[in-house]
């Protein structure tokens, strides 16, 4: 027997297994190298290309955000909107810098110290706060990439990027909150966060401002969600208490994710409220993380209909240990 459970947020659909989910240790592929060539984020020349740092006592950087070498998008020019007939575009203007998160190269989330860990947080929050001036911009978003599966370099690094338009996952995110709260005057998120405290049978990790939980609608296996206490739209609002916080959280969320998963690859992502946007009352800033366990298959990437062989109870115990 399966279950249909709906995302309380974007009503996507999703199916899990109701009675017998599928062998946990039967999804753990084996280690993926990532490039053993010479690492770019290693000390070097690159502090030339400084966007922003935070120094050490000595002066050197602690965390390094400087533009990537193959961006996604330009930072300069103009935004130009155009048309073809019936398609539209527009000039591929945006920002997409890389943070070099420490200058030890055999570091990772699950072993990085957590106050170093707050100061990667504060960087992404600095350069957010720093890109949210600039008006060609709708969206900024903080992404990482680990393991073989997920990113090329084994050097911790992750990516901040701003957009000149709103993707589509974040658009269905800021409806979804709104049409809820039109309905009941209360912030979805928060409805959410108070359930699963109420509940806990999906809580992994938990501190006096965050909650790590998997969703009840997971589209993965082990699928995260962090999200703050306090009700806050934007990440770059955050409060360094918070931002200290944060940096403990994670790496205790991973440091689990580490030792019970088998060190798997990963995605992760902050998603925050678009910019000059009115959603503040009932959006929520959140962490979304994805072990990369499964691949999709055509049906989920023709339909958005996911399958998850591991329930989310399921995979909270097995975290939890």
């Amino acid at each position: 027997m399966v279950e249909l459970r709906r995302d309380p947020v974007v009503e996507r659909w999703i199916t899990i297994p109701r009675e017998r989910a599928a062998s946990i240790e039967g999804l753990f592929p084996g280690k993926q190298e990532v490039s053993r060539g010479a690492c770019p984020f290693c000390p070097t020349a690159m502090h030339e290309r400084e966007i922003y740092s935070i120094k050490d006592d000595q002066g050197r950087w602690s965390v390094l955000v400087v533009p990537d070498l193959r961006p996604i998008l330009e930072m300069e020019g103009t935004l130009e909107r155009r048309a073809k007939g019936i398609y539209d575009g527009m000039s591929g203007v945006g920002a997409h810098e890389i943070v070099i998160e420490t200058r030890e190269h055999n570091q990772s989330w699950a072993t990085m110290a957590a106050d170093q860990l707050g100061l990667v947080l504060r960087a992404y929050r600095d350069r957010s706060s720093q890109l949210r001036g600039d008006k060609r911009f709708r969206a900024i978003f903080m992404a990482k990439n680990y393991g073989g599966m997920a990113s090329r370099f084994s050097h911790p690094h992750s990516h901040v990027l701003a957009l000149p338009i709103v993707p589509r996952t974040l658009v269905e995110e800021v409806q979804g909150s709104e049409d809820y709260f039109q309905y009941k005057e209360r912030c979805v998120w928060c409805d959410v966060k108070e359930q699963e405290l109420a509940k806990s049978e999906r809580t992994v990790a938990l501190t006096d401002r965050f909650l790590v939980h998997t969703p009840y609608a997971s589209r993965y296996p082990f699928e995260l969600n962090v999200m703050p206490f306090r009700h806050v739209a934007d990440f770059a609002s955050s409060t360094d208490e918070e931002i200290a916080d944060l940096g403990g959280c994670l790496r205790t969320t991973f440091e689990i994710v580490k030792n019970r998963l088998h060190d798997p690859s990963y995605s992760m992502i902050i998603h925050s409220v678009p910019l000059r946007n009115a959603s503040e009352h009932s959006y929520h800033w959140h962490i979304e993380i994805r072990p990369q366990l499964t691949s999709l298959a055509g049906f989920e990437w023709g339909t958005g209909f996911f399958t998850n062989p591991i329930p989310p109870e399921v995979a909270a115990q097995h975290l939890r240990g």
